[in-house]
Parts: structure tokens; C-alpha cells; sequence
């Protein structure tokens, strides 16, 4: 659940339970919201994309893939 507020949206997690009169009709509920804005900025910033890690990730594969390449070494004359 979003609610407006003056500098922008603010994210809210809501938990509530109705409550009844002795009739059985409802007079309202109780409950609370919290405010979880900071933690949705946090996960945002989380999913975004890293140009630094994409550049280590990419010189990192450059060289596991030297790495893996098969040596050449000389052939040696064992006749000799």
C-alpha cells in the first residue's frame, strides 16, 4: 500500500483485524501501519543495475577463459 505524503510517495505495510460489536456488525478495525519506505528505496537500489560489478564480472571472465585455454608449450625431440 503506497500513501502520498509532502516529499513524495511513502510505502506503507499495513496489519489490521475487524472488529465486531456483540451483534455481530462491524465498527471498525485495529491495527497498525508502518512506514517501510527505506527498505523499499534499499531493494530498489538493490536491483539496479552495477556498471562497476558488470565490468569486474566481465574482466573476471576474460580471465578464467585465458586461464582455461590450453598451454602450448614446445615440442620436445625425445630421439635425441
Amino acid at each position: 500500500m503506497e500513501a502520498q505524503a509532502e516529499n513524495g510517495y511513502r510505502y506503507l505495510e499495513s496489519n489490521g483485524l475487524p472488529v465486531f460489536d456483540p451483534q455481530g456488525d462491524l465498527v471498525g478495525y485495529r491495527g497498525a501501519d508502518r512506514d517501510i519506505t527505506e527498505r523499499k528505496l534499499a531493494e530498489a537500489q538493490l536491483l539496479r543495475p552495477q556498471p562497476e560489478l558488470a565490468a569486474l564480472n566481465e574482466i573476471g571472465h576474460e580471465l578464467k577463459q585465458k586461464l582455461v585455454e590450453p598451454t602450448k608449450l614446445p615440442k620436445i625431440d625425445s630421439t635425441a
